[in-house]
């Protein structure tokens, strides 16, 4: 690295590759072991090569090819995202939730991966200490709600995507998959149907009880732009107060590998770890 100028009684310090010793007219520079010093007069100005400074380039590449590479998979999963009137919103988004991050010191990882399959929409999520299964109910304002629906049907409808207390666990005896999740017209969000409800299941991670509650409180996702990268919501548990979270789409998602109406159902309070 270059050195500034130095002055009378100038003392500078750098860790170094290997000991070096440099004559420059009336001044001796001696470097050694992990420490420099320039003493003399007049103006004195070197380049050395240090360890520190070999280090910080190979930093810097490494950093700029991360960069790079988190460029290029921004712009797969865009290219991968369509661009009609309905958004494919699938793959997997990074989780950022200051709630659990701060009250549990769980720094991270959050994943959550929405997948589209048997007219159902549904994501896989881990937060950290919770990890389960979101399933997306069909959206309030589904057109196909209404159409030739008596009034009594239409109302019975609506309350079904009101906060109130129900029995899941009577749905999973009459069917694994109840009614308000299958979707109707509504497929996916758009710029019309950008915010989505949604009830969850899940586990605590560190004990691996599952949370057998979770399920009658209704909660909310929103879609936040056409090229579907970003989301925000809202989640709760028993172990804090509701709260935001945000994301952004960092992966195209795979078919989901599995039986999302067993997974389900095995969440339930016969599922329950004691």
């Amino acid at each position: 690295m270059d050195t500034e100028e130095s002055e009378n009684n100038h003392e500078y310090s750098e860790t170094l590759a290997s000991p070096i010793s440099i004559k420059h007219k009336a001044s001796i520079i001696t470097c050694s072991g992990s420490s420099i010093q320039l003493t003399g007069s007049g103006s004195t100005k070197i380049s050395l090569h240090t360890s520190h400074s070999l280090n910080q380039t190979f930093r810097d590449k490494r950093r700029e090819k991360e960069e790079e590479a988190a460029r290029k998979n921004e712009q797969r999963v865009l290219a991968a995202s369509g661009r009609g009137s309905e958004w494919v919103v699938t793959g997997t988004y990074k989780i950022r939730c200051p709630v659990i991050e701060k009250g549990w010191g769980e720094q991270g990882d959050f994943r959550l991966t929405i997948f589209a399959e048997k007219g159902q929409l549904f994501a896989k999520f881990n937060f950290g200490i919770i990890e389960g299964y979101m399933r997306l109910e069909r959206h309030a304002k589904d057109p196909n709600r209404s159409t030739g629906e008596p009034a009594k049907k239409r109302k019975r409808l609506e309350l079904e995507h009101e906060d109130i207390p129900y029995d899941p666990y009577d749905s999973d005896r009459r069917s694994p998959t109840p009614e308000k999740f299958f979707l109707g017209k509504v497929t996916m969000p758009s710029a019309k149907y950008s915010r989505w409800n949604y009830r969850w299941r899940g586990t605590d991670v560190g004990c691996g009880e599952n949370q057998i509650d979770s399920e009658k409180k209704l909660y909310n996702i929103t879609f936040l732009d056409p090229m579907e990268t970003k989301i925000e919501g809202t989640f709760g548990s028993e172990y804090h107060k509701d709260c935001a979270f945000t994301g952004h789409k960092i992966a195209t998602s795979k078919p989901y590998d599995g039986d999302l109406s067993e997974a389900w159902s095995e969440l339930s309070e016969n599922g329950r770890c004691y």
